[in-house]
Protein backbone atom coordinates (compact mmCIF):
# COMPACT_ATOMS: atom_id res chain seq x y z
CA UNK A 1 0.00 0.00 0.00
CA UNK A 2 1.14 3.58 -0.58
CA UNK A 3 2.86 5.52 2.16
CA UNK A 4 0.17 6.03 4.82
CA UNK A 5 0.54 9.82 4.80
CA UNK A 6 -1.03 9.88 1.32
CA UNK A 7 -3.98 7.59 2.13
CA UNK A 8 -7.37 9.03 3.10
CA UNK A 9 -9.60 6.98 5.38
CA UNK A 10 -13.26 7.42 6.20
CA UNK A 11 -14.62 5.25 9.00
CA UNK A 12 -18.31 4.56 9.39
CA UNK A 13 -19.52 3.00 12.61
CA UNK A 14 -23.26 2.48 12.82
CA UNK A 15 -24.90 2.31 16.21
CA UNK A 16 -28.01 0.38 15.22
CA UNK A 17 -27.53 -2.87 13.35
CA UNK A 18 -25.10 -1.79 10.64
CA UNK A 19 -21.65 -3.29 10.28
CA UNK A 20 -18.77 -0.83 10.72
CA UNK A 21 -16.70 -0.29 7.58
CA UNK A 22 -13.85 1.82 6.32
CA UNK A 23 -13.34 3.43 2.92
CA UNK A 24 -9.69 3.78 1.96
CA UNK A 25 -8.81 6.17 -0.86
CA UNK A 26 -5.34 5.33 -2.10
CA UNK A 27 -3.50 7.57 -4.56
CA UNK A 28 -2.83 6.12 -8.00
CA UNK A 29 -0.76 8.28 -10.34
CA UNK A 30 -0.79 7.57 -14.06
CA UNK A 31 1.92 9.33 -16.04
CA UNK A 32 0.88 9.57 -19.67
CA UNK A 33 3.96 10.63 -21.59
CA UNK A 34 4.09 11.47 -25.29
CA UNK A 35 7.31 13.33 -26.06
CA UNK A 36 8.15 14.63 -29.51
CA UNK A 37 10.50 12.64 -31.71
CA UNK A 38 13.27 15.15 -30.92
CA UNK A 39 12.63 14.78 -27.17
CA UNK A 40 12.90 11.01 -27.54
CA UNK A 41 16.15 11.27 -29.50
CA UNK A 42 17.63 13.60 -26.88
CA UNK A 43 16.29 11.42 -24.02
CA UNK A 44 14.22 14.26 -22.52
CA UNK A 45 11.67 12.21 -20.61
CA UNK A 46 9.85 14.02 -17.81
CA UNK A 47 7.77 10.90 -17.07
CA UNK A 48 10.78 8.88 -15.94
CA UNK A 49 11.87 11.62 -13.55
CA UNK A 50 8.38 11.85 -12.06
CA UNK A 51 8.18 8.06 -11.74
CA UNK A 52 11.47 8.06 -9.80
CA UNK A 53 10.16 10.73 -7.42
CA UNK A 54 6.96 8.72 -6.89
CA UNK A 55 9.07 5.62 -6.20
CA UNK A 56 10.96 7.51 -3.50
CA UNK A 57 7.66 8.64 -1.95
CA UNK A 58 6.25 5.09 -2.16
CA UNK A 59 3.22 6.24 -4.18
CA UNK A 60 1.51 3.74 -6.46
CA UNK A 61 2.07 4.79 -10.07
CA UNK A 62 2.53 3.62 -13.61
CA UNK A 63 4.27 5.26 -16.56
CA UNK A 64 2.50 4.92 -19.91
CA UNK A 65 4.35 5.65 -23.15
CA UNK A 66 1.94 7.08 -25.72
CA UNK A 67 3.01 7.60 -29.33
CA UNK A 68 -0.27 7.88 -31.24
CA UNK A 69 -4.07 7.87 -30.91
CA UNK A 70 -4.22 4.06 -30.78
CA UNK A 71 -1.69 3.82 -27.96
CA UNK A 72 -3.59 6.55 -26.07
CA UNK A 73 -6.75 4.42 -26.25
CA UNK A 74 -4.78 1.36 -25.13
CA UNK A 75 -3.31 3.39 -22.28
CA UNK A 76 -6.77 4.34 -21.04
CA UNK A 77 -7.67 0.64 -20.91
CA UNK A 78 -4.40 -0.02 -19.07
CA UNK A 79 -5.33 2.64 -16.54
CA UNK A 80 -8.61 0.83 -15.89
CA UNK A 81 -6.65 -2.36 -15.13
CA UNK A 82 -4.16 -0.47 -12.95
CA UNK A 83 -6.63 1.56 -10.91
CA UNK A 84 -9.67 -0.71 -10.71
CA UNK A 85 -11.19 -0.41 -7.21
CA UNK A 86 -10.87 -3.39 -4.92
CA UNK A 87 -14.02 -5.46 -5.44
CA UNK A 88 -13.23 -7.66 -2.49
CA UNK A 89 -13.53 -6.07 0.91
CA UNK A 90 -10.64 -6.62 3.29
CA UNK A 91 -11.81 -7.82 6.68
CA UNK A 92 -9.49 -6.55 9.38
CA UNK A 93 -10.34 -6.71 13.04
CA UNK A 94 -13.85 -5.39 13.64
CA UNK A 95 -14.10 -3.42 10.42
CA UNK A 96 -14.50 -4.25 6.73
CA UNK A 97 -12.29 -2.14 4.45
CA UNK A 98 -12.95 -1.12 0.85
CA UNK A 99 -10.09 0.34 -1.22
CA UNK A 100 -10.82 2.93 -3.93
CA UNK A 101 -8.37 4.79 -6.16
CA UNK A 102 -7.79 8.51 -5.90
CA UNK A 103 -6.71 8.84 -9.52
CA UNK A 104 -4.22 11.43 -10.70
CA UNK A 105 -3.53 11.66 -14.45
CA UNK A 106 -0.30 13.45 -15.35
CA UNK A 107 -0.06 14.23 -19.07
CA UNK A 108 3.45 15.06 -20.28
CA UNK A 109 3.20 16.08 -23.92
CA UNK A 110 3.16 19.00 -26.30
CA UNK A 111 0.04 21.10 -26.56
CA UNK A 112 -1.62 24.30 -27.63
CA UNK A 113 -4.90 26.16 -27.10
CA UNK A 114 -6.83 23.48 -29.03
CA UNK A 115 -5.48 20.25 -27.53
CA UNK A 116 -2.46 17.98 -27.17
CA UNK A 117 0.00 16.59 -29.70
CA UNK A 118 1.26 13.03 -29.64
CA UNK A 119 4.67 11.74 -30.72
CA UNK A 120 3.64 10.73 -34.25
CA UNK A 121 1.83 14.04 -34.91
CA UNK A 122 -1.69 12.87 -34.02
CA UNK A 123 -3.60 15.71 -32.41
CA UNK A 124 -6.28 15.23 -29.75
CA UNK A 125 -8.59 18.21 -29.33
CA UNK A 126 -9.73 19.11 -25.82
CA UNK A 127 -13.37 18.02 -26.35
CA UNK A 128 -12.26 14.59 -27.58
CA UNK A 129 -9.86 14.18 -24.66
CA UNK A 130 -12.66 15.22 -22.29
CA UNK A 131 -14.95 12.53 -23.68
CA UNK A 132 -12.18 9.92 -23.37
CA UNK A 133 -11.60 10.91 -19.73
CA UNK A 134 -15.33 10.76 -18.93
CA UNK A 135 -15.39 7.24 -20.39
CA UNK A 136 -12.37 6.25 -18.31
CA UNK A 137 -13.92 7.66 -15.15
CA UNK A 138 -17.23 5.91 -15.80
CA UNK A 139 -15.46 2.55 -16.25
CA UNK A 140 -13.73 3.07 -12.90
CA UNK A 141 -16.98 4.12 -11.23
CA UNK A 142 -15.52 7.58 -10.69
CA UNK A 143 -18.22 9.31 -12.74
CA UNK A 144 -21.97 8.95 -12.71
CA UNK A 145 -23.71 11.90 -14.33
CA UNK A 146 -26.91 11.21 -12.38
CA UNK A 147 -25.05 11.50 -9.04
CA UNK A 148 -22.48 14.28 -9.55
CA UNK A 149 -21.49 16.26 -12.65
CA UNK A 150 -17.71 15.96 -12.17
CA UNK A 151 -15.54 12.92 -12.73
CA UNK A 152 -13.40 12.13 -9.67
CA UNK A 153 -10.18 12.54 -11.66
CA UNK A 154 -7.31 14.85 -10.81
CA UNK A 155 -5.65 16.13 -13.95
CA UNK A 156 -2.20 17.62 -14.44
CA UNK A 157 -1.34 18.94 -17.90
CA UNK A 158 2.42 19.33 -18.21
CA UNK A 159 2.22 20.81 -21.68
CA UNK A 160 2.19 24.19 -23.33
CA UNK A 161 -1.24 25.74 -22.86
CA UNK A 162 -2.17 22.95 -20.43
CA UNK A 163 -4.60 25.19 -18.59
CA UNK A 164 -6.67 25.33 -21.79
CA UNK A 165 -7.79 21.83 -20.74
CA UNK A 166 -10.40 23.77 -18.75
CA UNK A 167 -12.36 24.00 -22.00
CA UNK A 168 -13.19 20.31 -21.46
CA UNK A 169 -15.50 21.57 -18.69
CA UNK A 170 -17.85 23.32 -21.11
CA UNK A 171 -20.78 21.01 -20.29
CA UNK A 172 -21.75 21.70 -16.65
CA UNK A 173 -23.38 18.26 -16.45
CA UNK A 174 -20.29 16.29 -17.54
CA UNK A 175 -16.97 17.70 -16.35
CA UNK A 176 -14.08 15.25 -16.90
CA UNK A 177 -12.04 16.28 -13.86
CA UNK A 178 -12.40 17.40 -10.27
CA UNK A 179 -9.13 19.32 -10.23
CA UNK A 180 -6.90 20.67 -12.99
CA UNK A 181 -3.33 21.89 -12.86
CA UNK A 182 -2.02 23.24 -16.15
Amino acid sequence: MSDEKFVTRSIFDFEEGGEPFELIYMPHVCIIESPSVADRQNDRREGRALAEALNLANIRHRLFDVTDRSSLLNTLEGIVDFAWPSQSPIVSGQRTKFVFPRLFLHFSCHGNELGIGLTNGDFIKWPELGNLLLGLAAKLRLFDKSQFPCAALHLCMSSCCGLHARTMASDPDAIPFLTLVG
